[in-house]
């Protein structure tokens, strides 16, 4: 879901997320279109979606960033499972979308710091973390990137 001011999806889903009461979970990954927000993952340009900062701002809401990785069962949790392994979801730290006075926080600053969070997780777990494509600015072919930021 691309992330489009005042339109489309995600103007949907802030009204729904306004209503209260619910998790929105979103994946959020690397965005090479103009819409996404340029980050540094281990010190290397990146760029992310917007959408999940931007969903978390816009209801005042807590941006909670969730890793995902696989554990090695044992005795009984095995047998109980039927299987040596294990998922873990491993809700992070929340992201603060305003400050104490109620003043929203830049986008940039919430997703950076969602990203950061992440990629922290990412470094205890590297062998989970399946990024099959590239993710990193320096990777990518220039002149693609620089049409498509110049037909944004």
């Amino acid at each position: 879901m691309p992330f489009e001011k005042r339109g489309g999806t995600f103007a949907t889903l802030v009204r729904k997320a306004r209503r209260g009461g619910m998790l929105v979970p979103l994946l959020a990954d690397r965005d090479l279109s103009a819409h996404g927000i340029e980050v540094v993952i281990a010190g290397h340009p990146a760029r992310v979606a917007v959408g999940p900062a931007a969903l978390a701002s816009a209801g005042s809401h807590l941006l909670i960033p969730v890793a995902i990785y696989y554990e090695r069962l044992r005795g009984e949790r095995r047998r109980a499972a039927g299987t040596p392994w294990g998922l873990v979801v491993d809700f992070l730290a929340p992201i603060p979308t305003h400050d104490d006075d109620g003043k929203r926080r830049p986008v940039e600053l919430v997703t950076q710091e969602w990203v950061t969070a992440l990629f922290r997780a990412y470094a205890r777990h590297p062998e989970d973390w399946h990024m099959l494509q590239k993710v990193f600015l320096a990777d990518l072919d220039p002149a693609r990137l620089a049409r498509a930021e110049a037909s944004a």
